[in-house]
């Protein structure tokens, strides 16, 4: 018997969370914050990592601190903001693009099957 574990290398929230913890400003480095994932994921620890707002782009860069998995399909990440980038940085932008190429070659994979 085994647990099916996915593997991310882009941390991603949503809009309101990004809300929620930054009350509207901009993410501040030192932060750290939690976010709850469907599925049992695991991330790269103590390293830097993209933090992704949906549809928004790249906030910056995050190091995971902790992972917990539950029995119920559900993976608590706490990080912490290492780096934040302004809206128009061409690095942050490279990255979002990365991402949403991989996000869209999943999606066709998807529906392949």
């Amino acid at each position: 018997m085994g647990v099916k574990l996915e593997l991310n290398t882009f941390l991603v929230i949503s809009t309101n969370e990004y809300y929620d913890l930054s009350g509207g400003d901009r993410f501040k480095p030192g932060m750290t914050a939690r976010c709850n994932k469907f599925g049992h994921r695991i991330y790269p620890l103590g390293m830097e990592i993209p933090l992704i707002v949906k549809d928004t782009g790249c906030q910056g860069m995050a190091k995971v601190k902790s992972l917990k998995l539950d029995q119920d399909n559900i993976t608590e990440v706490e990080y912490v903001i290492s780096q934040t980038f302004d809206h128009d940085d061409a690095y942050a932008n490279s990255l979002y693009k990365s991402y949403a190429r991989a996000k869209k070659d999943d999606l066709s994979n998807m529906l392949r099957k």
